[in-house]
C-alpha cells in the first residue's frame, strides 16, 4: 500500500477529531470538533465566524447533512463562549437542550464524513491542500 501525505489541514482536523473522541466532557468536545472544522475551512484570520458558517454549511450540504446558517452561527458562538471561559456546559445548572445535542451531533458528523472522504478520495483531499 502506498503511503501518502495528507494535507496539513486534513491532518490537523483529524487530530482534533480523534482527541474529541477520547474526551468525556462535551465542553471540550464542542471546542475540539469546532476547531477541527476550523482547520479545514478557515484559513483567514478575519471574519472567522462568517467563513466558518458559509464553508461548514457547504461541507454539510456535500454530505447531505441538514444544517442551517442559524444553527452554525449558534455552534460558533457557543464554541467561542467555551473557548473564552464564559461558561461550562457540564455545570450542574447548565444542561444542553435537545436542540443543542442535535446540533453537536451534526457538526461532529460533518467533520467525520469530511475526514473519511478525504482519506478515501485523494482528489477530494487535495481541496484542502492550499488556501
Amino acid at each position: 500500500m502506498e503511503k501518502r501525505l495528507l494535507p496539513k489541514r486534513i491532518h490537523n482536523a483529524y487530530w482534533h477529531h480523534e482527541y474529541a473522541m477520547r474526551t468525556y466532557y462535551v465542553d471540550h468536545r464542542w471546542v475540539l470538533i469546532s476547531t477541527g472544522l476550523d482547520a479545514l475551512v478557515n484559513i483567514d484570520p478575519y471574519q472567522g465566524q462568517k467563513k466558518f458558517v458559509s464553508r461548514v454549511n457547504r461541507l454539510a450540504q456535500s454530505h447531505s447533512i441538514s444544517l442551517t446558517e442559524n444553527e452554525l452561527e449558534k455552534a460558533y458562538k457557543l464554541r467561542s463562549s467555551l473557548v473564552h471561559g464564559q461558561q461550562f456546559l457540564s455545570d450542574q445548572g447548565n444542561k444542553l437542550t435537545d436542540a443543542e445535542i442535535a446540533l453537536y451531533d451534526k457538526i461532529e458528523e460533518v467533520l467525520r464524513r469530511t475526514l473519511l472522504r478525504a482519506f478515501e478520495d485523494n482528489h477530494y483531499a487535495t481541496h484542502f491542500r492550499d488556501e
